[in-house]
């Protein structure tokens, strides 16, 4: 499987700029966008940028006030029942857009005290590696 990997023509490009409406093109000529973006109308953004150029995308939502690492998933938007997405939902159906996109996400609900800070390390990390599985095993299908 990793060879088919290699086989596939990876190149990976990360950028480490704030993505908004003036430099949404910079995702131009890519086939698949991972988005770790923390801000709703800039995830809204790329969502939208994204299906109108048929770019694939996988989403990370819910892992912030979570410690625990387990209990990350991958569902579809559409099923997943948070408040982020939940107001995600109302913001791509206001643009028309399928609610059918992948989505990382942590199971378990929000630790409410102010012991746990916002993101500890632990369940994004994870997330990302969800995050990155989800896109390689999709490439590896594309070229079985």
């Amino acid at each position: 499987a990793a060879s088919d990997v290699y086989k596939a023509g990876i190149n990976i490009t990360g950028f480490n700029t704030y993505i908004n409406e003036e430099n949404i093109n910079n995702l131009q000529g890519f086939d698949y966008v991972i988005d770790a973006c923390d801000d709703l109308t800039a995830k809204v953004a790329i969502i939208k940028y994204c299906v109108k150029n048929n770019i694939k995308i996988v989403c990370a939502l819910g892992t912030g006030k979570r410690l625990n690492p387990e209990g990350i998933s991958i569902t579809k938007l559409i099923k997943l029942e948070d408040a982020l997405a939940r107001s995600l939902r109302q913001r791509l159906r206001k643009e028309n857009i399928k609610l059918d996109i992948p989505v990382v996400y942590h199971e378990s609900t929000p630790l409410n005290n102010d012991k746990i800070i916002s993101s500890s390390i632990f369940p994004p990390a994870v997330a990302g590696i969800y995050l990155a599985y989800y896109v390689i095993n999709d490439i590896i299908k594309e070229n079985s």
